[in-house]
């Protein structure tokens, strides 16, 4: 073997039939449309051709993305060559990989393959494919290989992981209290519609929709609206469930040694990561109003490399544990920060000032007062029933509005715990996000007008993770730049050395110009 392809190794042509799979999709739908339809119609058939040159093309594809790809793996580096006509290489040093996340969907898992991604600490979205280094079709058992490889793991030290956390299945309780569980019917029922329309079907011709259609059409309003409403959300709770047992089934939080610490789940796409403890930059506690009423958060790990839509509490890619109580939350936090107890729990919340309060209540003024007045005006020129309904329905959601504002001023705070900086805030999802301080790099002080008038400033902390910036809102100018200044000392140094020779200059120009009073 000549030394220029000495160590390279080709995908697994497994891959092939696993990029041209999605077929299989269109062509079930094709089948049950053509029996709901009772025959295959003119444009079910024109649609069902025009998916299978897609298929065609998309076998192509994968036929010369599996010739064209190669990698190799040194001790020093890893390298990927793909692509056959604009041709790509890629390699990134060992020293700099920080994560493997190894992924198997459905259709990798039937044909035994699965895609290794590597992180390197650099933020890198899912999307861009030109700068991600990922290994889209290897073998289940190379994938276990190259994991051990990159990160310098003995091939048997997973037996001697220190568990962390398990799946509990008393936390199934939680996995309906999202809003996403009644969103998602109306979502699914969307999608469902457009498709059998894309197959030249009218859902509401066909005999069953004209069944449930004339089922509420017979009974009376104050019944068929309570029905329907519960049937949605029924429907929402067990998808919602649904979603979570995939999602966390045989979920594992352990701690492979004392660098890094590893997060395996999935029942039909499985998922092992493993992230290297020197990139992790904090961690979010998040709870939404439902799993806060029952003391239930949500656990994300805040790390280089993760992309910049990694933070948020549904993603998948961050999450150190699926919905569970709080108390847990808050150990997993510490021990993957490696403290005794999380910042979040561990700090004494600094307030913010009342007018902070005011300026949420104002908020809720504007958005339920124009379309109260609107709705109100058309009752005067229309039917007095709308006055009833403006006067109804604004009252209600002026009173919710005003609970929501003074929530959400309860939930403000900030503080310092140790190395973290800490900051709180949210209403329908309270997050409080814990950040090394030490990794801040930069930090932005911002007003709007309306923040000038009272006083108040918004900090913003620039940390290279998660979404990249992290806010303290609302909080008086004095408080809010000792606080930073305390945070990262010397950051913001010349800005507080340029505004205090301001201030002096001010005085001085008014000392000058303020009439003196004599006394006899």
């Amino acid at each position: 073997m000549s030394a220029s392809t000495e160590g390279w190794e080709r995908l697994h042509p497994r891959l092939v039939i696993v990029g041209a799979s999605w077929f299989l999709g269109p062509l079930a739908t094709t089948a049950v449309s053509a029996v709901l339809a009772g025959g295959l119609s003119v444009s079910a058939a024109i649609t069902l051709a025009g998916f299978l040159a897609a298929f065609l093309v998309m076998a192509s594809i994968m036929v010369l993305r599996w010739i064209s790809t190669r990698y190799r793996i040194t001790d020093t580096a890893v390298e990927i060559h793909s692509g056959l006509v604009f041709r790509r290489k890629r390699a990134t040093s060992v020293e700099r990989i920080r994560s493997v996340d190894v992924t198997a969907n459905p259709v990798h898992r039937l044909f035994g393959l699965a895609t290794v991604v590597i992180g390197t600490g650099e933020q890198v979205d899912s999307s861009d494919s030109a700068r991600r280094l990922a290994l889209d079709g290897v073998t289940r058992a190379q994938a276990d290989e190259l994991r051990t490889r990159l990160l310098r793991r003995a091939p048997d030290a997973h037996g001697d992981e220190a568990t962390l956390a398990r799946m509990d299945w008393a936390w199934l309780k939680y996995g309906p209290l999202t809003i996403w569980s009644i969103a998602g019917v109306g979502v699914a029922l969307g999608g469902l519609y457009r498709l059998l329309e894309s197959f030249g079907l009218k859902p509401y011709e066909l005999g069953f929709v004209k069944g449930v259609y004339y089922f509420f059409a017979d009974m009376s309003p104050w019944a068929a609206v309570p029905l329907l409403v519960a049937i949605v959300v029924g429907l929402g709770a067990l998808g919602s469930t649904a979603l979570f047992v995939e999602s966390w089934w045989n979920f594992r939080l352990s701690r492979e040694d004392e660098a890094s610490f590893r997060v395996q789940r999935g029942l039909l796409t499985t998922r092992s990561l493993t992230v290297d403890r020197s990139r992790v930059r904090g961690a979010q506690i998040t709870e939404p109003l439902a799993l806060r009423m029952v003391g239930a958060a949500r656990t994300n790990a805040i790390a280089t490399g993760l992309g910049t839509h990694e933070d948020r509490s549904t993603s998948p890619k961050s999450a150190l544990l699926p919905p569970a109580p709080i108390g847990l939350a808050h150990h997993v936090v510490a021990e993957v920060l490696g403290l005794p107890d999380s910042p979040q729990r561990d700090v004494h919340w600094r307030a913010h000032p009342r007018v902070a309060l005011r300026r949420r209540l104002f908020r809720v003024l504007q958005l339920v007062l124009p379309p109260v007045a609107v709705v109100w005006a058309l009752g005067l020129w229309l039917t007095p029933v709308l006055v009833r309904t403006a006067w109804i329905a604004g009252l209600v959601c002026l009173l919710a509005g005003v609970w929501l504002a003074f929530d959400a001023y309860r939930n403000l705070g900030h503080g310092l715990s140790g190395d973290f900086l800490v900051v709180r805030s949210g209403t329908f999802a309270r997050r409080a996000v814990a950040l090394r301080r030490d990794g801040v790099v930069a930090w932005e002080v911002s007003q709007s007008p309306f923040q000038r008038w009272s006083g108040l400033v918004t900090l913003t902390a620039a940390v290279a993770a998660g979404r990249n910036a992290y806010r303290v809102r609302d909080v008086a100018v004095a408080d809010g730049l000792e606080f930073a200044e305390r945070a990262v000392p010397g950051l913001l140094a010349p800005f507080l050395e340029e505004r205090g020779e301001r201030v002096r200059s001010d005085r001085a120009a008014t000392a000058r110009h303020t009439p003196q009073t004599a006394r006899s």
